[in-house]
């Protein structure tokens, strides 16, 4: 699964906030998007373009379920999706190479 962030592609940020974030560009992939508990999470990050300079990245990852429940007496499906992040922390990845001004 390759992925793409950019300022425009953040979450959870408001447009206002958004305009004084140094413009970069990080692409990516992540071999596996279901991963058994017991296996390594595993991937690759690149940093294309960066306005300031990174020192690091946080990754967090979220656990997503999602449960189909009958409803009762019309046979219609409704579907509930639950999200947590996964080990209540965030995981610091170290940038090893040149530093990017």
């Amino acid at each position: 699964m390759e992925f793409n962030i950019t300022p425009d592609s953040l979450e959870n940020v408001k447009k206002a906030a958004k305009s004084s974030i140094p413009k970069f560009k990080i692409s990516g992939k992540i071999h596996r998007n279901t991963c058994m508990i017991n296996n390594p999470f595993t991937g690759e990050i690149k940093v294309e373009e960066a306005e300031s300079e990174i020192d690091s990245v946080e990754l967090q990852l979220v656990r997503v379920e999602t449960v189909s429940e009958s409803l009762a007496g019309g046979g219609n499906e409704e579907m509930t999706t639950e999200k947590t992040e996964v080990s209540g922390e965030r995981k610091r990845v170290l940038l090893l190479g040149t530093k990017l001004t």
